[in-house]
């Protein structure tokens, strides 16, 4: 709130456009700056706070009043307050303090700010742990882009060559290689190559013992799939390999898949039924017989095939509509 008062940790710095300017390297919330917007505070936040138990706690704890709750839950006890009313409050005031933690930590490492809503609306008040000890979370979520999570990780000081950072570097950059280039797989021999150009290096900071155990531990979570098949290493993103598999069977039934489609008799007859229809044996004959007609053409331009289905249709309805 306007005028709320907050301990800063800063520190000075000449630009040559603005002169000196305060950079805020660490912020906490101390208490609001004043005895009416507390009281406004906690009319808000605490339902059925009447005029004349508020008088008792400003009078008992004025400005250290959200101090006072926030150390002993049973501070507003003697003036009545309930209990659920009492958690309530702090939970708010934790709450509140753990947002205003997120802005900080964001700013702080050069991130946009509106991110701060999504986070917390996502992580609740673990989210400060988590974009400092693996800001790349947020990242698998969609809340934000890779470029974001890896500015957190590396400005917080963690190892550019590390383990955590060559795993989601990969998954990254195979999503991007399919989202900007349409590419499904990576040869495993242009990894490498590959990173630098996503990365936008000079020099790939990750050994070739730490690509290869990041590539191995991806397959073992199931989040990449390498195929051998044609004699290579292909790397795919599991969501992408289970497509183009499945793509692959749905063409393999097209093309090698039964010359006819079977139809039981017993499942006619029950269908006919349910709708009220009967059949003379000559017509019951002529729809099996459609119906079962071949469906893959013969010859590679398909005429014998499609000739055979135009005849067999023709016979069809000529004996249901004589």
């Amino acid at each position: 709130m306007v005028g709320d008062i907050f301990e800063c940790e800063v520190e000075a710095v000449y630009s040559k456009k603005v002169g000196t300017w305060f950079k805020i390297h660490s912020a906490i919330r101390k208490t609001p700056g004043s005895l009416v917007q507390i009281e406004i505070f906690l009319c808000r936040y605490i339902p059925g706070m009447t005029q004349d138990r508020l008088r008792q706690i400003i009078d008992k704890y004025g400005l250290d009043t959200l101090q006072a709750i926030r150390n002993d839950p049973n501070a507003f006890d003697f003036a009545g307050f309930l209990p659920e009313n009492s958690e309530e409050l702090r939970k708010v005031l934790n709450e509140i303090a753990a947002y205003e933690e997120i802005i900080i930590l964001l700013q702080k490492n050069g991130t946009d700010c509106r991110f701060a809503y999504a986070l917390y609306q996502k992580y609740n008040v673990t989210t400060p742990w988590i974009l400092q000890s693996n800001p790349y979370v947020p990242y698998i979520a969609g809340i934000y882009d890779f470029r974001t999570a890896d500015r957190l990780y590396l400005k917080q000081g963690h190892a550019p060559g590390g383990l955590k950072r060559c795993r989601i570097a990969i998954l990254a950059m195979l999503r991007a290689e399919m989202d900007e280039h349409g590419s499904l797989f990576v040869h495993r021999d242009t990894v490498k190559e590959k990173l630098l150009a996503f990365l936008r290096v000079d020099q790939l900071q990750f050994t070739d013992e730490i690509l290869e155990k990041s590539i191995s531990g991806l397959k073992e979570q199931r989040a990449i799939d390498i195929e051998t098949s044609l004699g290579g290493r292909d790397i795919y993103l599991h969501k992408s390999y289970m497509e183009e598999r499945t793509t692959a069977e749905h063409i393999a039934r097209v093309w090698l898949g039964e010359k006819e489609a079977v139809v039981s008799p017993d499942d006619i007859y029950e269908h006919l039924a349910q709708c009220g229809c009967f059949l003379d044996p000559k017509q019951e004959q002529a729809v099996l017989t459609a119906l079962r007609a071949c469906l893959i053409s013969s010859d590679e331009d398909g005429n014998e095939g499609e000739s055979k289905n135009l005849s067999r249709n023709n016979e069809f309805t000529l004996t249901i509509f004589p």
